[in-house]
């Protein structure tokens, strides 16, 4: 399998942004996953982030540079969720620490989305 399904697969288990999600995905199978305290939530505050700009396979050529960002979501009181995603619309001198960014899924199925993010 390649990086890029591999990071894709990895970016899906993200979903945790809403309370309850019934995922099966191959090699992983979760079912039922509930996270207590968490509000649905479409924002969030940029918490780190790094640019791509070697492509390390093939698959990611055509979109190299791209960040890898860690958002920490909005709507959790004790202890901060934070998804390793990326900000689609971002630039180099657009992206910051602290940046705030809104929920823009990607429709990969009817019923699977891949988490990603827009500056806001």
């Amino acid at each position: 399998m390649s990086p890029f399904r591999i990071l894709q697969r990895l970016l899906l288990l993200a979903a945790l942004l809403v309370p309850v999600a019934s995922l099966a995905i191959q090699p992983f199978v979760i079912r039922d996953i509930r996270v207590e305290g968490v509000q649905r939530t479409e924002a969030g505050t940029v918490f780190t982030y790094t640019w791509v700009v070697q492509a390390l396979h093939p698959a990611v050529e055509s979109v190299v540079p791209y960040n890898v960002s860690v958002v920490e979501v909005d709507g959790v009181a004790d202890e901060p969720v934070r998804l390793v995603s990326n900000v689609v619309d971002a630039t180099a001198e657009t992206l910051h620490v602290g940046s705030r960014v809104t929920l823009a899924c990607d429709k990969l199925t009817d019923e699977v989305g891949l988490p990603r993010f827009r500056l806001a």
